[in-house]
């Protein structure tokens, strides 16, 4: 990412973090709308998922531009996500429902180019936390 991206995220996320629980809550409800079959792998409560939701992104957002470090908030995920089997298409409806929020939290100060900065950073998460995914399908169609 380009420093102004990340200077764009950081920015935008400034403002949505403060509103974490009220955006944790939109960003759930968005997420089972667009994918009801998701929310069946959630607990009744979501209030400690909000949370992990949150400083998992806080890590991104903290993260960007450092070497080395997206791995770090991304292969703990990776490895829990596995045992969700968790697909690409979760993935897709994380993001829609990611970007969805991030809209509504930042309103008019959501622009173009902060929608592509965040586009790109969950991009790079989504795609580290995947990178297992072909080896895995191949070691259990080897079974």
């Amino acid at each position: 990412m380009s420093p102004q991206q990340i200077e764009l995220v950081r920015l935008s996320w400034q403002q949505v973090f403060p509103l974490r629980e009220t955006a944790a809550q939109m960003f759930y409800e968005r997420l089972f709308e667009l994918d009801p079959s998701l929310r069946p792998l959630f607990k009744a409560d979501l209030s400690q998922q909000a949370a992990k939701l949150f400083d998992t992104l806080n890590a991104l957002v903290a993260s960007l531009g450092e070497n080395g470090a997206l791995e770090t908030v991304a292969g703990p995920l990776r490895r829990s996500h596995a045992g969700f089997a968790a697909t690409p298409a979760h993935y897709e409806a994380v993001g829609a429902a990611l970007m969805w929020t991030l809209q509504a939290s930042v309103g008019k100060a959501f622009t173009t180019s902060t929608r592509a900065a965040w586009r790109e950073a969950y991009a790079q998460l989504s795609s580290a936390m995947q990178v297992d995914r072909g080896a895995a399908a191949a070691a259990a169609a080897a079974r």
